[in-house]
Formats: C-alpha cells, structure tokens, sequence
C-alpha cells in the first residue's frame, strides 16, 4: 500500500520518460578531426641565402667538376671563331677543312660530357668529395641519367607542340627528376613521378622562387658581359682576333662561375619538397605510368609530324600561289 502511494506522489511524467542509454565508450576515436596543414615553401630570401651559403662551401669542388665541359667549348668557340676569321679573309687552308671535319665528333663529345658533368655535380652534393670520384660514380649511372633526359626532354616537347603551357608545366613537374634518380635510386618513369609528387601543391611558389633567382643571375651575369665587352672593346683598339677570342674566354668564365648556382637551387629546393612531403605517402600508380609513355610517345611523334606538315602545306602552296612558289625555292636555296 506504501508502495501505491509512492507511485502517485510520483508525476505522470516522470513515470513515462524512458531511462537514457548508455554511450558505449571509443577509446580510439580522435577528439577532432583535424586537417594537417599545408606547409609553406622556404622564403624566397632564405632560398637564396642558403643557396650561396651551399654554393660558398662547394665551389671549389663544383668548379673542378664543371670546368672539363666549359673547357672543351672554349676551345671549340675559339677554334671555330677563327675559322671565321680565315674565311672570311677568303683563304682556304687546312686548318679549316680540319675544322669542318671534326666539327660532329666536338659536338659529340661536349654533349656526352656535359651530360656526365651535370650528373657529377649532383654527386657532389649527395656526397661531397673529389672531382674523380663524383665523376666515377656518375659513370655508373649516365646511362640511366640519359634515359631520363630523353624522357623529359620528349615529353615538354610534346607539351609545347600543345600550345606551349603544358610543356612549362611539365619542365617544371619534372625538373626534380635527376635528383631522384641519384639521391633516391629510382630509374626513368618513376623518378618523374616522383618528381611530380614533390611539386604537386607547390607548382607557383617553386615558379616564383625559380624566376627571382632566374632574374638575380641575369642581372649578376649582364653586369659581369658588360665588363667583358668593355675589355674587349679596349683590346680591339690593338687586335680583332685577340678582342674576338678575349670575349669568349670572358663568356666562358663567367658561365663557370654562375652555372654552379642553379645545381645548389635546385638542390635546396629538392632537399626542402622532400622534407615538407616526407609525411605523405608515395605510391606507384601503373595507370600515371601508362598517361607518361603516352605524353613520350606523343613528344616523339609530333616533331616531325608538324615538321611533315609544314612542308606539305608549303608545297601545296607553292602549287596554287606563284609567290608561295617563289619563296619556297628562294628558302631552299637561299
């Protein structure tokens, strides 16, 4: 009877209201889900800084490595420039018959250790050490370097061929690409890829970056071209040939000392992506593989196609447009 009364002391209400349930408890569950951020590129004026202080440090190493190329063009400048010179005096000697004759085997050779010096200089910056050895361990890995050259090379072709922005866009996903290919060990399509994971989401800061400094070794070099002409200008008060020659000796140092900055850009860059992404995980995908060879193939297919073409509309031309006609052949035989 207690209990009765109890029960009607107790509001309606309360009688009705169900008992809440408990929340089973997640222990693993994060209490938000916050997004990571984007972390920013270098500034433009650390980037700089850190690539003279790089530069500083090496640039004895560097120069030793990059002189061997510089030296051969020198001297193939100033052997050809003085074939102009006999030639234009109207004499025929050996000296230029030779030139000619070897002029394919020079270029040959400047190409092939150019391509080995720029693979060296990166050696240099993995691992600092002699000339020789950054050379013999390039020697090991110019084959697969070359390969990669191609490869980029024939795809920004084939990207200009397509109104010239796709072909800006991928000079600059895959600029990293012999970086990979030494610092990372990976070979041909999988370093570009690679190169593009590192770009991707710092496309125009890494532009940006890349035209101050492109702009800032413009204004070190046009100042550095000024002084050359200025000399040369004096010594040619004295002698043609010697000014013609002093000028590219000038051009030729000058190169020297610049060109080992943008191997530290680029390496300041490639160390600061690798470390903003080394969070994010990288994957393989056959289907970007496939989309690579694709833009190759087409990179080495269009040149000559809209060469072929060209040639053809010119013909056709010249078929229906007497003018046409007539500047065809004043083009084919001057």
């Amino acid at each position: 009877m207690s209990n009765d009364k109890n029960l009607e002391d107790i509001p309606s209400e309360a009688v009705l209201m169900p008992m809440p349930l408990p929340v089973p408890a997640q222990p693993n569950a994060p209490a938000t889900q916050a997004a990571t951020p984007k972390l920013s590129l270098i500034p433009t004026g650390d980037l700089i800084s850190q690539v003279f202080d790089f530069y500083k440090k090496h640039w004895k190493l560097f120069l030793q490595i990059f002189v061997w190329p510089l030296i051969l063009n020198c001297a193939w400048l100033v052997l050809t420039s003085l074939s102009d010179l006999i030639i234009k005096q109207n004499e025929a000697s050996l000296f230029v018959s030779v030139v000619g004759w070897i002029t394919p085997l020079i270029w040959l050779l400047i190409m092939v250790i150019s391509i080995w010096s720029g693979a060296a200089l990166i050696f240099a910056c993995k691992e600092p050490t002699t000339w020789q050895l950054a050379y013999r361990l390039a020697w090991h890995k110019l084959g697969d370097y070359l390969w990669l050259a191609i490869l980029t090379g024939l795809m920004v072709v084939g990207g200009i061929m397509l109104f010239v922005v796709p072909g800006i866009i991928f000079s600059l996903w895959f600029f990293l690409g012999a970086w990979v290919l030494i610092f990372e060990d990976l070979k041909g399509r999988d370093a570009l890829l690679k190169s593009k994971f590192y770009v991707q989401g710092y496309w125009w800061a890494i532009f940006g970056r890349q035209l101050v400094f492109s702009l800032l070794i413009a204004a070190i070099a046009g100042g550095a071209m000024l002084l050359g002409l200025l000399l040369s200008f004096l010594v040619k008060t004295i002698s043609s040939t010697t000014s013609s020659i002093l000028i590219i000796v000038w051009q030729c140092l000058v190169s020297l000392l610049i060109s080992p900055l943008t191997v530290g850009l680029s390496y300041v860059l490639y160390q600061d992506l690798k470390n903003k992404k080394s969070a994010v995980a990288f994957e393989i995908m056959p289907r970007a593989k496939k989309h690579l060879t694709w833009w190759v193939l087409w990179g080495a297919l269009s040149g000559p196609i809209i060469i072929l073409a060209i040639i053809t509309a010119l013909i056709v031309a010249s078929l229906w447009l007497p003018d046409a006609q007539s500047l065809l052949i004043s083009g084919f035989y001057g």
